[in-house]
């Protein structure tokens, strides 16, 4: 009962957020999000899944990049 209990309590302070930088003594950290993708379908030499052998490797072929074009950021103070 006391192991459940010490896990419970190690991993709740592990959540707990870092600060970044503080602002008047407050503690305050960032969040960003992406809001908008762009997906670009490219050939050429890359590691992934290779559908031909059925497992990840080095191999020419076509794969998908994806990239952030609008980023949201948002800072949260941390709470006392």
């Amino acid at each position: 009962m006391k192991i459940k209990q010490i896990l419970i309590i190690a991993l709740l302070l592990g959540c707990k957020p870092k600060a970044e930088f503080y602002i008047n003594g407050r503690a305050y950290y960032t969040h960003s999000k992406c809001l908008e993708t762009r997906h670009e379908s490219k050939y050429g030499y890359h590691y992934g899944y290779n559908p031909m052998r059925g497992k990840f490797e080095g191999y020419f072929g076509s794969y998908t990049e994806t990239t952030c074009i609008k980023t949201k950021i948002d800072t949260i103070e941390i709470k006392p």
